[in-house]
């Protein structure tokens, strides 16, 4: 895949997470193994740790070494970005 190809997937994953955490998951729930999340949206670990990276950049989760991602709580303005 290239460069371009992969930022695509990248934020496609991204976004799809995103409306999954806007549409129904709770604040301190935790998201499925970056292994579940790959084979769910059919790509590979990496670009699941890229697009986690992406989320916790914009507040919605938070990502701790050897944890699953964490659905953090809205401020406000940070769902808006995805609505």
């Amino acid at each position: 895949m290239s460069k371009v190809g992969k930022q695509v997937a990248t934020s496609q994953v991204a976004e799809a997470i995103a409306q999954r955490i806007i549409q129904g998951m709770q604040p301190g729930e935790q998201l499925e193994s970056e292994a579940a999340l790959a084979a769910a949206h059919e790509v590979s670990r990496v670009t699941i740790r890229e697009a986690l990276k992406i989320l916790a950049g914009r507040g919605l989760v938070q990502v701790q070494r050897g944890r699953r991602a964490e659905v953090r709580h809205p401020d406000g303005s940070t769902y808006g970005e995805f609505l």
